[in-house]
């Protein structure tokens, strides 16, 4: 999830926060014993055991628009409970935790025809504290001068804040409501008719503000703000339910109606005051969702299927390669690579498991060993995971006493970083194979100083070193298109450095070593993430961690 600081919207922070972990399903429904139920699209009678089995209760891939236009909405893994239903099966739940990173967003206004005028209408519920510059809609320019949205500006208790709705400026044209308690399930609407915009609360009116031109294209947040050209910010922790969006501004006569003292309307008909069915664009009721349950091996194993056939999803990840360690003699410190990051392989409902090929032999790479204390040498490369017929390579070593970093796995992976070794001997970055990327090369400062270069992930290059600064290892990349779940994997080591060390690539990559006698810090376990050098050999490098395979698929609830 793209965050901002929450001091001012103004402020963007254009990294990406993730997550150093593995995988984890809701707490409440994760077991470790056979779990047994019928597939949608396959075999009602599927069955299947091996590995660590968790169900990912009420998961939804796309947000679907009932509208009919097909303007559906895109998620990173939206939660459809039942607790968050206003009305129907289920509601959204959302959350703010940089934990869970997640997003949803309907489609684009301009999808919506809906940039000239507009309406919103939505039912929202905070379960936690509600907080400054939480969302319960908008979409626009990062600095909130472009756009529209509908927002905390301010927060005396968890049950009285302030609800500011805005135009084109948020600290300009906004209208806004005080004492609102967010811990109820309030019905929000704004319009918007080319010249006035109004705000309602509960089917009343809050005001109106005088204003013009057309809207900021953007997806419209849900539970959040969206920015463009990317990035979603601003969530809460709560429920969302029956958004709609119309390329026409409502009444107030048919915003009381959709209110309907308290009970939603069906926003695809008519009913009484309500005569703008017609002109609905987007309307997201979350009342489509999957149950997955997905079996992780974070060691070689065996996925058996006893009854059925299915379609399944795969995420499988090799090892990550090792850290090196630097220089070996006199006073310099520094000069060992990151190492790269494996390689990862991933597709939603391609391979088709049953019971004639049954055991599938699931084997999941170590990580290479960082380079031995005493050695100033290369790490080692990290080892291939394979599983259903299909192989992820292992990341490339990072290289010592000025050698190059080594290539990712002829399979795919990525490359290592350079060492570099006094007085001028410094390595290339490692080569990539199939879809990783190269790692950064190593530097040398004054023919005294010797840097590394950080180990290539797999969604960058390494860094290069620069002068007495090591290269970051490259950051990995999220895999939410075929397994639903928040975090990064595959991250690169970070090099060593006589002054400022590479730190490790988001998705786990371990961090290199600056001036002391420490060990490169390892990659996360399995993630398939490489190590970090160290900055002297008394201590080795980190070692790449383990990979990870992860097999999902779609079960009735």
């Amino acid at each position: 999830m793209f965050r901002q600081d929450r001091t001012n919207p103004s402020t963007a922070v254009s990294n990406w926060k993730g997550r150093k972990d593995t995988p984890k399903a809701w707490s409440s429904t994760a077991v470790s014993t056979w779990l047994n139920g019928g597939v949608f699209g396959g075999d009602s009678s599927f069955n299947a055991y091996g590995g660590l089995i968790t169900q990912w209760d009420g998961q939804a891939s796309v947000l679907t628009d009932s509208s009919g236009n097909g303007n559906h909405g895109t998620t990173s893994g939206a939660r459809l409970t039942t607790a968050a239903a206003k009305q129907g099966s289920y509601g959204l739940q959302t959350s703010s935790s940089n934990i869970e990173d997640r997003y949803w967003k309907g489609a684009t206004l301009s999808a919506m025809g809906a940039t000239s005028a507009f309406s919103f209408s939505g039912w929202s519920k905070f379960t936690g504290t509600a907080v400054l510059w939480d969302s319960i809609t908008g979409g626009g320019n990062s600095a909130w001068s472009l756009g529209f949205g509908i927002y905390v500006s301010a927060a005396a208790s968890p049950t009285s804040v302030t609800i500011r709705a805005w135009k084109d400026s948020y600290s300009v044209n906004y209208i806004e409501a005080t004492g609102v308690n967010p811990q109820n399930y309030n019905h929000y609407a704004l319009t918007y008719d080319g010249s006035t915009l109004t705000f309602y609360i509960n089917g009343s009116s809050i005001g109106t503000r005088s204003v013009s031109g057309s809207v900021e294209d953007s997806a419209v947040g849900i539970g959040g703000y969206t920015q463009t050209p990317a990035g979603y910010a601003y969530t809460y922790d709560g429920y969302c339910d029956e958004y709609g969006y119309w390329d026409s501004a409502l009444t107030s006569a048919e915003v009381t109606a959709i209110y309907n003292s308290g009970t939603p309307l069906d926003l695809t008909s008519d009913s009484g005051s309500y005569v703008s069915s017609a002109d609905l664009e987007g309307y997201y009721r979350f009342n489509t969702r999957n149950t997955y349950r997905v079996h992780a091996f974070r060691g070689t194993g065996k996925f058996t299927v006893s009854a059925g056939t299915a379609d399944v999803d795969y995420l499988i990840i090799g090892g990550g390669g090792g850290g090196a360690t630097g220089h070996s003699s006199g006073s310099y410190f520094g000069g060992g690579g990151g190492g790269g990051a494996a390689g990862v392989l991933t597709a939603s409902g391609t391979v088709t498991v049953d019971t004639s090929s049954s055991p599938y032999t699931i084997t999941v790479g170590t990580g290479g060993a960082g380079a031995a204390s005493g050695s100033s040498t290369n790490g080692t490369v990290g080892v291939d995971s394979s599983a259903l017929g299909l192989t992820a390579g292992g990341g490339g070593y990072g290289g010592g006493n000025g050698a190059a970093g080594g290539a990712g796995s002829a399979t795919n992976g990525s490359g290592g970083g350079g060492g570099a070794d006094p007085p001028s001997t410094t390595g290339a970055g490692g080569s990539p194979n199939g879809s990783g990327y190269a790692g950064g090369a190593g530097a040398m400062f004054s023919t005294t100083h010797p840097s590394g270069g950080g180990g290539g992930g797999m969604g960058a290059t390494g860094g290069n070193a620069s002068g007495k600064d090591a290269g970051n290892g490259g950051n990995g990349t999220f895999y939410m298109g075929s397994v639903d779940i928040a975090p990064p994997y595959a991250g690169g080591g970070g090099g060593s450095a006589s002054t400022t060390a590479g730190t490790g690539g988001t998705g786990g990559g371990g961090d290199g070593i600056a001036a002391n006698f420490n060990a490169g810090k390892g990659g996360v376990p399995n993630t398939g993430s490489g190590g970090g050098a160290s900055a002297w050999d008394t201590n080795g490098g980190g070692a790449g961690s383990a990979g990870i395979v992860l097999i999902r698929y779609v079960v009735a609830e």
